[in-house]
């Protein structure tokens, strides 16, 4: 029995949903305490104890792939870019992209690498909306944990091109409600 079909059956009883996503489960209205939250989960398979390398199932390509799963959330916690990733997550959401969390984290990494930690969330915001505009489609986001895993594969030409699209949406848009809501 999978954990995402023990999830759902679960979501049904209290009230949230689970969608299978391409390594995760996304979890929909999840009640803690009097709010509502949305959280991922990423099914791992530890390769050997008091390892950090972990098997990830990517579901789109029914493959599996390895990478440092604790390296991945430290890269992450110490790249001092959490408020852009958050603001290019809810970008995502406002215009419903198909988009996954290491694919925004590597790009927004590479948008502002060399930037000062100190950068002002418009003007980064704008170094990451260039970036996904002229640079994304092509580039190769490289896991850094796993030089084989090129996480910028997980997404079809399509998805890659309503990214781009959507960024090059900022650049011609008047107003900010435009592109975040």
């Amino acid at each position: 029995f999978s954990l995402y079909k023990k999830l759902t059956i679960l979501g049904r009883q209290q009230g949230f949903s689970v969608n299978q996503q391409n390594v995760s489960l996304g979890i929909k209205g999840l009640t803690y305490g009097y709010k509502q939250v949305d959280i991922d989960i990423v099914p791992a398979r530890q390769q050997a104890p008091n390892s950090n390398i972990h098997s990830l199932y990517k579901s789109k390509q029914n493959t599996w792939t390895q990478t440092n799963v604790k390296g991945q959330i430290d890269l992450i916690r110490n790249s001092g870019r959490q408020d852009f990733i958050r603001l290019i997550k809810i970008w995502r959401e406002c215009h419903q992209l198909d988009f996954p969390s290491m694919n925004i984290e590597l790009s927004v990494l590479k948008a502002l690498h060399g930037c000062s930690l100190s950068l002002e969330l418009d003007v980064g915001f704008r170094l990451i909306m260039n970036y996904l505009s002229n640079t994304f489609f092509t580039d190769n986001l490289v896991d850094p944990f796993n030089s084989a895993n090129i996480v910028s594969n997980d997404m079809t030409n399509s998805e890659k091109q309503k990214v781009v699209i959507q960024a090059k949406e900022f650049f011609t848009a008047s107003d900010w409600r435009q592109i975040i809501w």
